[in-house]
């Protein structure tokens, strides 16, 4: 099909559980998914992305990296360890004229988050109403700050983690 211009690792599992409830099974299926799947995908890329240079990797991690949250230790520390992953990469295979970035999502309504915002209705309102936009982020909101990051208008942004989050600023 002509090659490969960008490589978006999109994976991601969570649970509400309190540490205590993290059990090792758990916790390994976490990383599994939001961490070695991404760095697999990535590792795989990697040899076509030197051979050919000037490429895009944009791997989704998540606020919840930056800010944490209650019940999500798992999923937090498999996206923050995916926005560690995508710093090194981008120092790595940046001599390659490749960039790496990470699109930090926050709270984005996806089937991943319907049962959660199902089960709790006052949760899905609270950060509805809590966000500038009264409203949750759309996997479009997403998807356009990826086009833009795999274009060639994003060839000097790399190396961070990019947040796309209208909420962020009222979390702290």
């Amino acid at each position: 099909m002509g090659g490969l211009d960008t490589v978006v690792p999109c994976a991601g599992i969570s649970a509400f559980h309190p540490l205590e409830g993290h059990d090792d099974a758990y916790l390994l299926r976490v990383l599994e998914v939001n961490l070695v799947a991404v760095f697999r995908l990535v590792r795989e890329a990697t040899p076509y992305f030197k051979a050919h240079g000037a490429r895009r990797i944009v791997t989704i991690g998540s606020t919840t990296s930056t800010y944490g949250d209650e019940g999500l230790s798992a999923y937090s520390a498999s996206k923050h360890a995916v926005l560690g992953f995508t710093k090194s990469v981008a120092a790595e295979l940046g001599p390659f004229g490749v960039t790496a970035t990470c699109v930090q999502p926050g709270v984005i309504a996806t089937p991943m988050t319907a049962p959660a915002f199902e089960q709790i209705r006052e949760y899905r309102m609270f950060w509805e109403n809590k966000a500038p936009l009264r409203r949750l982020g759309t996997p479009e909101d997403i998807a356009d700050v990826l086009a833009f990051l795999s274009s060639e208008d994003a060839r000097f942004v790399s190396g961070n983690g990019l947040w796309v989050d209208c909420e962020a600023m009222v979390r702290h």
